[in-house]
């Protein structure tokens, strides 16, 4: 998860996860609740084909990849309380 970046970095960040053969997505949320930042995640990556729309287990498999990024920048759970509610 990359949180803030210039156009600039966006786009050497895209040449040099090519060259690796990873798959990434670039979105954009307007808003500091975690619940519509993971939910921006799963349809960012949805739209853009790095999971297939018609299995759970892969979109599952995002939601605690993204929730996973989220304790991380937050520092724990603490930081992230209203998705814990």
């Amino acid at each position: 998860m990359l949180l803030i970046s210039t156009v600039e970095e966006e786009k050497e960040l895209l040449k040099k996860t090519s060259n690796l053969c990873y798959k990434i997505c670039i979105g954009k949320v307007g808003t500091m609740d975690s619940r519509e930042i993971i939910a921006a995640i799963e349809t960012t990556a949805k739209r853009e084909g790095i999971f297939r729309s018609d299995s759970y287990r892969e979109e599952h498999a995002v939601y605690h990849t993204a929730l996973n990024a989220l304790k991380g920048l937050c520092r724990g759970e603490i930081g992230i309380g209203n998705l814990l509610s």
